[in-house]
């Protein structure tokens, strides 16, 4: 009997203290007649012998940035199907993709984007947001890894702050200011986002090393963190610690989403631009992270149908459309905003939503296909 093909599905060597639904997509694929091997991204492994490769907890890769990208693309130079393809993980890796997205009408968090060893000068962060609560973290990251919010307790902008905020979301404007927008154009000119027909960044538009040279990644730094919910005060040696712990990275800043913590982060998937399944995930009493990691709550959710429709225009933006994108939003009253457009290695939740893992099987068999 010949052996069935085998699909890769590109993990990490040590998955310990990571939650993972992959497994349950085995059986699904076994009974399309498919094999199913988990493949640490970096092992030596012969590529050629798999009709398929798909990125699934590869949660370290921002740490080796440019060793990954090499990976992908031998990947693809053994003839095997990869998925997503390398040049949407390059565009993806770096969350400026944000700003482009804003640029093109998505409605997205108001967001500056600086490059690495830019001075951090959180009260003019306060001062361009008109806020006293931030998120600062890097443009190429992770689970939330080095994620910082940051408070201004004697700031009088909570308010304006607020208001400013909500009229930016709903006309989904980035907020960069002026001089923001003509130091980007200066500096990044060349960069330009995907959509439905045009092609994506070079790579050239993108920083490689952005992730590299970070300092104080230790288990201590919890210890910052202050208030019912974690944050950092702003003061000057808080400040310094963050611009430690960046260093050597572009990093990005935002007005903190307070609506994250009353109604949580919908994540819609959709396979092969298709609309599968939807989660909530919360953030627990304490914190400001939704991720499983850092103890969120994930339960299923059954969004309105504008609202799936709204979301796969944005999950659409490839042609073809792409085996896998995770869409995470956040609902602020009747509008929302984007966090993120997962397209290397988002979490599916499959043992959350009955059929979903299914849903994968058939959205990976249906594509090998049609090749």
């Amino acid at each position: 009997m010949p052996d069935r093909p085998r699909i890769a599905f590109l993990t990490i060597h040590d998955m310990d203290g990571y939650v993972s639904d992959d497994e349950l997509v085995r059986e699904p694929l076994a009974r399309l007649g498919y094999e199913l091997d988990a493949v640490p991204w970096d092992a030596d492994v012969d590529w050629s012998r798999f009709r398929a490769v798909v990125l699934r907890t590869t949660w370290d890769y921002h740490d080796r940035l440019s060793e990954f990208l090499e990976v992908l693309e031998r990947i693809e130079a053994a003839g095997c199907e990869l998925w997503n393809p390398s040049e949407v993980v390059r565009w993806n890796a770096d969350k400026r993709y944000l700003g482009e997205l804003g640029d093109r009408g998505v409605p997205v968090v108001p967001t500056l984007y600086r490059e690495a060893d830019a001075n951090l000068d959180l009260e003019a962060l306060f001062s361009h947001f008109q806020t006293h609560d931030l998120i600062v973290k890097p443009t190429v990251g992770a689970c939330a890894f080095d994620t910082f919010r940051v408070r201004n307790e004697r700031s009088k902008l909570a308010t304006a702050g607020a208001d400013s905020f909500a009229e930016d979301s709903a006309r989904g404007d980035s907020t960069k200011s002026d001089s923001a927008k003509n130091d980007s154009a200066k500096n990044e000119s060349t960069r330009s986002g995907p959509t439905r027909n045009d092609s994506l960044p070079s790579a050239a538009a993108r920083r490689e090393e952005a992730c590299s040279g970070a300092e104080g990644n230790d288990s201590s730094r919890r210890e910052w963190f202050t208030g019912d919910v974690p944050y950092l005060a702003y003061t000057l040696e808080n400040e310094e610690r963050i611009e430690a712990a960046l260093r050597g990275r572009a990093y990005m800043a935002q007005p903190f989403v307070p609506e994250i913590l009353t109604s949580g982060e919908t994540s819609l998937f959709y396979f092969n631009g298709r609309y599968s399944h939807a989660v909530l995930k919360m953030p627990k009493t304490g914190d400001f992270r939704v991720q499983e990691e850092y103890g969120g709550m994930i339960t299923p959710a059954d969004p309105p149908r504008d609202l799936v429709e709204t979301c796969g225009a944005i999950a659409q933006l490839f042609d073809p459309p792409l085996l896998y994108a995770r869409v995470d939003i956040v609902r602020t009253g009747e509008l929302f905003l984007l966090m993120e457009l997962e397209l290397i290695e988002p979490a599916l939740y499959f043992r959350i939503v009955p059929g979903s893992a299914e849903s994968f099987a058939d959205a990976i068999v249906g594509r090998l296909d049609r090749e």
